[in-house]
């Protein structure tokens, strides 16, 4: 049987949008109580590439969106799909109720925020949850055994009632992408999720090790490659004993304890593979100047103190590095204001040398450079239509050395390239 994928791409898009929108209708009437005989008739493998169309589930690419950019205890955001109408494809046939509760059950919340910004507990779905633990009815042909088997994305929120969660966990095997919290307590979720066997995204907030401070096991990942540590406690971080053969995306942040050299031998440990790494935090000396011996096929550097480059001697950095990415650096860094009209403190970084230095020294195979550029302060100072920005001097003079040496400065709100040509106008 050719790949579902593959079926797909041989419906040409105007077939595909009539077969779906016919779906669609037909799944209204059920809906309504309506019944007609529904007379199209074709292989499985079409109607599982449509009834695809129909559902529009998650991608991989959304899924792993969701996990890198998710920053708060609760539920990561990603498009909502709409649910009543997968419900009413399912409920049409037996045919498409096979295809359709797949993707009805793919992305899965157990714990959400409360219902205000005010209201600090958290609530669990337990219908969702209950249902999830139920078996598949027998008429559908499928090797699902539980609901929870459809699931692929599972965001958990704060992992309480250690029995409930593990539970739920060791019934979702097909789990690809996971988002949680983990709050002090005495039991280890660390080989839990290690006998999760199709994880590939994994996002912990730990306020607790993960793994007992006598617990030698060697915990294997096989499939892991995307791992971000929200890291909120002083303790041991419990992935000293961790097999990530395939780690490439990695993403670390602090709250409130610093420790880089705990970093440091996580870095020894698991570094050899990663080739992007987000580092929310502030990056001291004693990472930056052994990061490529840590991190040696390392090719994206996000940091979110660019600052961090400027106290270092000027040496080589990372010399594999091509992308560096600066989510705060921002477009008032390097304008020019009028001696005591605005102080930025912090935000305005005039320092020349360190741009130059990020090209010339410190990261010389270094192709693009990502920033969000906006302007923090919504404020006329920073409204071109009130006043037209007005960049220093230097800031020219290094972006023109950047476009000759074809380094690209991106803005990643809009994906422009900002040039000395555009900035001038």
């Amino acid at each position: 049987m050719a790949p579902v994928v593959a079926q797909r791409h041989s419906i040409a898009p105007k077939t595909m949008a009539i077969l779906a929108e016919s779906i669609q209708s037909e799944a209204k009437n059920v809906d309504q109580g309506v019944n007609q005989i529904f007379h199209i008739q074709f292989p499985v493998e079409i109607w599982t590439a449509v009834i695809k169309e129909v559902c529009d589930p998650l991608t991989t690419d959304e899924m792993l969106a969701a996990v890198e950019n998710h920053t708060r205890d609760s539920n990561p955001e990603f498009r909502k799909r709409d649910t009543g109408t997968l419900l009413s494809v399912a409920l049409t046939c037996r045919t498409f109720a096979e295809l359709a509760l797949p993707f009805l059950f793919h992305s899965a919340d157990t714990v959400i925020l409360g219902p205000t910004p005010d209201f600090t507990g958290l609530s669990t779905n337990w219908s969702l949850f209950l249902t999830l633990e139920s078996p598949i009815p027998n008429f559908l042909n499928c090797d699902a055994r539980l609901y929870s088997d459809f699931v692929r994305f599972l965001s958990l929120g704060y992992l309480t009632g250690a029995s409930v969660y593990e539970e739920l966990l060791q019934n979702c095997p097909n789990v690809t992408h996971l988002v949680c919290s983990i709050g002090p307590h005495d039991f280890k979720w660390g080989p839990v999720f290690s006998q999760m066997p199709s994880l590939i995204a994994l996002r912990i907030s730990a306020s607790d090790s993960l793994c007992a401070d006598d617990d030698r096991s060697i915990l294997i990942f096989p499939k892991l490659e995307t791992l971000h540590l929200r890291i909120r406690h002083s303790d041991t971080w419990g992935t000293e004993f961790w097999d990530l053969p395939k780690l490439r995306r990695l993403g670390i942040t602090y709250e409130g304890f610093v420790h880089p050299a705990k970093t440091v031998e996580f870095f020894k440990r698991h570094g050899r593979t990663v080739e992007y790494l987000d580092y929310i935090s502030k990056m001291g000396s004693s990472i930056l100047v052994n990061l490529e011996s840590l991190c040696p096929r390392l090719t994206h550097l996000q940091l979110y103190h660019h600052s961090d480059l400027g106290s270092l001697e000027p040496k080589p950095v990372h010399r594999g590095v091509t992308i560096l990415s600066f989510p705060y650096l921002r477009a008032e860094n390097v304008m020019e204001f009028d001696e005591g009209e605005l102080d930025l403190g912090t935000f305005r970084d005039p320092r020349q040398q360190l741009f130059q230095n990020i090209r010339r020294i410190q990261f010389p195979s270094l192709k693009q450079i990502r920033c969000l550029w906006t302007p923090m302060y919504v404020a006329p100072e920073f409204d071109p239509t009130e006043r037209p920005m007005v960049f220093m001097p230097w800031f020219f003079e290094v972006l023109a050395e950047w476009e000759r040496n074809g380094i690209e400065m991106i803005r990643t709100d809009t994906n422009e390239v900002l040039t000395v040509e555009s900035l001038k106008l």
